[in-house]
């Protein structure tokens, strides 16, 4: 969080507010996609003669049904159409603190949640799922991708760290069983962009111009 601050603060000596926003969100989340995928990958293809898929994909069949999926789905999205719209999280949410917004905000601010939350998955739910698949039992391997999920929201508070805990543990089932991340990326895309769409509309300061 610190660093974010830093980084507009600097940005803000050379633009407007409105651009501030804009640019302080798009470093931010291509600087997560470099440091979580682009940086990953560059280490195993050095690093590694074996190939990159081997590090985070099983030998087993996809088992995970697609009604299992979709209720995950529904499920994000209902809990965000309760809760997301509350004073607490539209102080916080959307990120970029826009008081008038466009459809290319959105489609900025869209687009910057896909790749991060891509290689956010890609390491959490990937390299750092699938690396030590056969060296523990399934239980410590959740445990630990867990705990180490919730060391990256320390930056945004106790009740997101507390949150992540049992979001964690749905995201790991839903890799093991899919044999692949992707579940577990368009899950966590889902409700952070839901979040934000229902903070937008609870956030009486903020309105959507459609021109």
């Amino acid at each position: 969080m610190y660093g974010k601050n830093k980084i507009k603060k600097f940005i803000s000596k050379y633009t407007d507010e409105n651009s501030t926003e804009v640019l302080s969100l798009g470093i931010d989340k291509w600087a997560g996609f470099i440091a979580m995928f682009v940086f990953p990958i560059l280490l195993f293809k050095y690093f590694s003669p074996e190939s990159l898929r081997d590090f985070y994909h099983t030998n087993s069949q996809n088992n995970l049904p697609n009604w299992i999926f979709i209720l995950c789905i529904v499920a994000a999205i209902t809990l965000n159409f309760f809760i997301a719209g509350k004073k607490a999280n539209h102080d916080i949410y959307p990120q970029m603190r826009l008081n008038q917004w466009n459809i290319l905000h959105w489609v900025f601010y869209i687009f910057g949640w896909s790749i991060y939350l891509f290689a956010y998955e890609f390491l959490f739910r990937g390299i750092l799922f699938f690396i030590p698949f056969y060296d523990f039992s399934l239980v410590m391997l959740i445990a630990i991708n867990c705990i180490l999920y919730a060391f990256a929201h320390l930056p945004k508070g106790k009740k997101e760290i507390i949150a992540s805990l049992p979001f964690g543990v749905i995201l790991c089932l839903l890799t093991l069983y899919a044999d692949g991340f992707w579940p577990a990326f368009w899950l966590h895309f889902t409700l952070a962009v839901s979040n934000s769409i229902f903070a937008f509309r609870g956030n009486p300061n903020m309105i959507l111009k459609w021109k």
